[in-house]
C-alpha cells in the first residue's frame, strides 16, 4: 500500500507487550479507542478487535495466544491503528497482461454489537461519492501495477479499506463527501467479487480468474476487455447479501421467506408481490446461517446510501421469525 501510494490510518506493528504503548499513541480525537488485529483464518473480521487503550495489551496477547498456528512473518506480532469512522467498503480488480481491470467498489456490511464488529455481508447498493470513487479506482490500478512489478502478478485482488464521512481539510476543517483509507490487501479473489454480476451469457469471474492466472488468452483478456463487459452490468444489477452465522439452526429451520424492502425497513412479501428476495435460516459447517439475498433485477433497490441500516434490518426480521440471535445489531455511526 505504502508503495503504490494508497492512504492507510495511522498504525504500528509491535509485539503484545508493546500494543498498550502504542493503542496511548494512535488513539485519536474523540477517543475512540483502536483496533488490534492479528492474523485470522477465517476472515470476517476473525482476528480483529477495536478496544479501549487499556485493553490494547491484554486483547493483543489473547489474539497472539488463539493464532499460534498461524504462518508468516508476522507470527508473534499486531498491529494497532487508529479507529475510522465510516463504511467498510473494498474495491477488486484484475491485473492482466496489458493493465488493470477494476470492478466497481462492493460494501463490507460490518455491524456493531457495542465495540464488537460482527461482518454481515456485501452490497452493491452503496455508491461512494464520486471523488472517493476516483481515488479507489486509482488506487487498485496503482496496486496492480505494483504487484505486477514486483512478481509478474497475474488475476484478481481486493484492496478493502474505509469510506469516511468527512476529509480533513486545513486548520482542522472538514470537506464533504469523505475520503477513503485501505486497510488490507487480499491477493487473490476475495468476497467482493462474488457480489458482482455477470450478463447472460458472459464467463463467471471465477473462469475469467482462471484463465488470467494461467495466461490462457492475454490477447483476449485484456484490462478495457474486461471493464467493458463486467463494469456496466455491474452498475445496472445491483444486490445485496447478507450472511451471518449463528451456532445453530434454531427450531422451525431451515426455512426461507420472500422479502420486500420499504427504504430502511424490511417485511416478509405478501403472496401477489415481486420481492426483491429471499430472507432464509440453514445449516452450516459451523452450526447454521442467516443468508438474505436481494436484487435490484425485478424491483428498485434504494441506490446511494450504505445498506448496513438494511442488513441489520433483515436479521432482525430473522430474529423475529426464528430466533437465530441476530436481533440488536447496528450500522457504522455516520
Amino acid at each position: 500500500l505504502a508503495a503504490a501510494g494508497v492512504a492507510t490510518p495511522p498504525h504500528e506493528v509491535v509485539r503484545p507487550a508493546e500494543a498498550t504503548a502504542a493503542a496511548a499513541r494512535l488513539e485519536a480525537a474523540p477517543r475512540q479507542g483502536v483496533v488490534v488485529s492479528a492474523g485470522g483464518r477465517n476472515g470476517g473480521a476473525d482476528g480483529v478487535r477495536w478496544v479501549g487503550v487499556e485493553d490494547a495489551g491484554e486483547t493483543a496477547a489473547t489474539l497472539v495466544g488463539a493464532f499460534e498456528g498461524a504462518r508468516g512473518p508476522g507470527l508473534g506480532l499486531v498491529r494497532v491503528a487508529s479507529f475510522v469512522e465510516g463504511t467498510p467498503c473494498s474495491i477488486g480488480a484484475f491485473v492482466t497482461a496489458d493493465g488493470v481491470a477494476v470492478l466497481r467498489p462492493v460494501e463490507n456490511i460490518t455491524l456493531r454489537r457495542g465495540r464488537r464488529l460482527v461482518y454481515s455481508g456485501l452490497s452493491t447498493v452503496y455508491d461512494p461519492p464520486v471523488a472517493v470513487r476516483d481515488e479507489m479506482e486509482a488506487a487498485a490500478r496503482r496496486l496492480g501495477e505494483e504487484l505486477r512489478r514486483r512478481v509478474d502478478y497475474r488475476g484478481g485482488f481486493s484492496i478493502d479499506g474505509i469510506v469516511t464521512p468527512d476529509s480533513p481539510g486545513p486548520l482542522g476543517s472538514a470537506s464533504p463527501g469523505g475520503a477513503w483509507l485501505a486497510t488490507e490487501v487480499n491477493t487473490r479473489m476475495s468476497g467482493g467479487f462474488s457480489a458482482q454480476p455477470t450478463g447472460d451469457g458472459e464467463p463467471l469471474l471465477p473462469l475469467v480468474q482462471a484463465a488470467l492466472v494461467d495466461r490462457l488468452d492475454d490477447a483476449t483478456l485484456t484490462a478495457a476487455a474486461i471493464e467493458a463487459v463486467y463494469r456496466p452490468v455491474g452498475e445496472a444489477v445491483r444486490s445485496v447479501r447478507v450472511a451471518r452465522v449463528i451456532d445453530a439452526v434454531p427450531v422451525g429451520g431451515p426455512a426461507s421467506v420472500p422479502v420486500v424492502v420499504e427504504g430502511r425497513e424490511v417485511r416478509e412479501a405478501d403472496p401477489e408481490e415481486e420481492p426483491h428476495g429471499t430472507l432464509m435460516v440453514g445449516v452450516a459447517a459451523s452450526g447454521g446461517v442467516v443468508l438474505a439475498r436481494l436484487t435490484d433485477a425485478a424491483r428498485p433497490l434504494e441506490l446511494g446510501p450504505p445498506a448496513a441500516p438494511l442488513a441489520a434490518a433483515l436479521l432482525e426480521l430473522a430474529d423475529d421469525l426464528w430466533d437465530t440471535g441476530t436481533s440488536g445489531l447496528t450500522p457504522p455511526d455516520r
